[in-house]
């Protein structure tokens, strides 16, 4: 059943199954401080033990959707224990939202990521090349699914597909209606059994629809799009992994609505490897490609060898990058500055 569950030797290898009073669980859903796990035939409730949280440097060391633990089972009606957390594959951040530099753990174990857009007056190219660099760079694969085509015609359906085939080199891109259902059939193909998928997006492009049409019931609340700004409203309010009837596993996330400033050198390596190549004619070894004398890649621009947009987008993601990057050591320092503070003043408090 663990292997119905996307068990792998990569999880089994880290645990000793001599251990009879731990058992291997996913984590299929978290609210109210609390997890929902299963070994593929039963769900129990679960909690952290009071040493995991002691130890957890940060929420990072928390347990996530599509994690992988080792839980101490108790009597039916009573909340089991967390004991360990095996290490991820991969795991999916974000930012918090109005939080400079704060991330927070998405979902974990994932195989491959969708990337949903909406098209009409919602569709933005930068934000799915900025999906595209976040998802590289974790380690997962992404497939790009465009929603919505029912919103316009053919020829600006193929112009579009185009224009992301010139700025996101080696990515598959999807196209379906949740409304009259066209693409569907073949999206659903690519859900293989056993897999674990995540399908990320801001709100509002049909991410709950594409699901429920997946799972053949409204199993997941959809709201309306708003008239006034045909943009959507948010209604998936918890993560949760979602098993489809042939066995594939989705990862259902709340709308995405900030996905920077998260460090992402490989990520960017991947995503724009034509303009990684550009930068090996660079006169200036530690050229940093923005109006410097003898830039290659500003040549190319200028000549219209590369598109100025994606250029520019290239520009800001590496410096949210490096900036994140800066701020993450000094949030790193500040924490260990602090545990070793607390435990310090635990270790020296007078009984």
């Amino acid at each position: 059943m663990l292997k119905n569950m996307g068990w792998t030797s990569f999880f089994s290898n880290q645990i000793d199954f001599n251990s009879e009073m731990l058992k291997p669980y996913r984590v299929i859903a978290i609210h109210k401080g609390a997890c929902e796990v299963s070994d593929g035939k039963l769900t129990k409730s679960a909690k952290m033990t009071g040493k995991m949280r002691h130890q957890a440097e940060t929420k990072l060391d928390y347990p996530t959707v599509g994690d992988w633990v080792l839980v101490k089972s108790f009597k039916s009606g009573e909340l089991c224990q967390i004991e360990k957390l095996l290490h991820r594959q991969n795991a999916l951040k974000r930012k918090n939202a109005g939080r400079a530099n704060n991330e927070q753990l998405i979902a974990a174990n994932i195989d491959t990521a969708f990337i949903m857009q909406g098209l009409g007056q919602s569709f933005n190219l930068n934000r799915i090349e900025r999906f595209v660099v976040i998802v590289k760079e974790n380690n997962i694969l992404p497939k790009i699914i465009l929603t919505k085509t029912d919103l316009i015609n053919n020829k600006e359906l193929k112009e579009i597909k185009k224009l992301i085939e010139e700025r996101i080199v080696d990515v598959d891109i999807f196209m379906c209606s949740n409304v009259s259902g066209k693409g569907l059939k073949k999206i659903t193909s690519l859900f293989a059994p056993t897999k674990t998928y995540c399908v990320i997006g801001p709100s509002g492009v049909g991410k709950s629809s594409l699901l429920n049409n997946l799972i053949g019931e409204d199993l997941l609340f959809t709201a309306p799009v708003n008239s006034s700004n045909n943009k959507g409203v948010h209604s998936t309010t918890r993560r949760e992994l979602i098993t489809l009837k042939n066995g594939a596993h989705v990862i259902d996330t709340p709308g995405i609505r900030e996905l920077g400033y998260l460090e992402a050198e490989i990520g960017i390596t991947e995503t724009f490897s034509d303009i990684n190549e550009l930068a090996k004619e660079c006169l200036f070894k530690d050229c940093n490609h923005d109006n410097i004398k003898g830039c290659a890649i500003e040549k190319a621009v200028n000549s219209g060898l590369l598109d100025k947009k994606r250029y520019l987008n290239y520009l800001k993601l590496r410096k949210e990058s490096y900036e994140y990057g800066k701020s993450e050591i000094e949030n790193r320092e500040k924490q260990r500055n602090y545990n070793r503070f607390h435990k310090s003043s635990i270790k020296n408090k007078p009984i």
